[in-house]
């Protein structure tokens, strides 16, 4: 094989795996304008270093069922607080970044999401129409466990 078939090869693979995942929607945008009329919003808190959550991007969210059925019924977003650096309204309480060092912080408003605690991650939340956001779990969930926990917040 080529070097150029390999290339497009991998190509083809990258892009099948890239639009395999739920639509991302900007995580500020959606939390600064959830209202009564708007979809729930789903927050996947996760770390860069974090093998278990790569896991369950590469395994969970890239199940084309899966995919379709958060993308019909909720707005998604990927939560990174050890590199998200805008500031965030909500709940009339702005949340910013934090440096604690060279390089290292993490955005405030990982503390509102787990009270004041560590953050344990890979982290799902869902966020309601002018409400708080809502822990649906701090582990890894394949996809039938994920459909099912989000089950009872699908609205027709």
């Amino acid at each position: 094989m080529t070097f150029r078939n390999t290339a497009i090869l991998f190509c083809l693979f990258m892009a099948a795996f890239v639009f395999a995942q739920p639509q991302e929607s900007d995580l500020k945008q959606r939390l600064e304008s959830l209202d009564s009329n708007s979809k729930p919003l789903l927050v996947f808190v996760s770390a860069d270093w974090c093998v278990v959550c790569q896991k369950m991007k590469s395994e969970v969210f890239t199940d084309r069922m899966l995919t379709e059925f958060i993308d019909s019924n909720f707005h998604y977003s990927i939560f990174l607080p050890e590199s998200y650096r805008l500031p965030i309204q909500l709940n009339e309480q702005e949340y910013a970044y934090k440096q604690r060092g060279l390089g290292v912080g993490e955005h405030s408003l990982s503390n509102y999401l787990f009270s004041g605690s560590t953050a344990v991650y890979p982290s799902l939340f869902l966020f309601l129409p002018n409400q708080k956001g809502i822990l649906l779990s701090q582990a890894y969930l394949n996809k039938e466990e994920l459909t099912e926990i989000l089950g009872p917040f699908v609205f027709k």
